[in-house]
């Protein structure tokens, strides 16, 4: 990924846009399981986190839905 801003490193701009694209994507991870069904229920902050570590852990990957 190339850096455009002098000021933030390439890193934090690429936990951003996953962060970014995760946020889109919860609610769409098992949207009929009462866990993960609307922004307050319990999975969300959970699934959140896991999302965002492998995508830290694994930059190559970074973050990418799958059907």
């Amino acid at each position: 990924m190339a850096c455009l801003n002098m000021f933030i490193p390439c890193y934090v701009l690429q936990w951003l846009v996953c962060l970014l694209q995760i946020e889109t994507d919860l609610l769409r991870t098992l949207p009929k399981n009462k866990h993960y069904e609307c922004m307050n229920a319990d999975g969300i902050p959970k699934l959140r986190r896991v999302l965002l570590a492998f995508s830290i852990y694994n930059a190559d990957v970074g973050y990418c839905q799958v059907c």
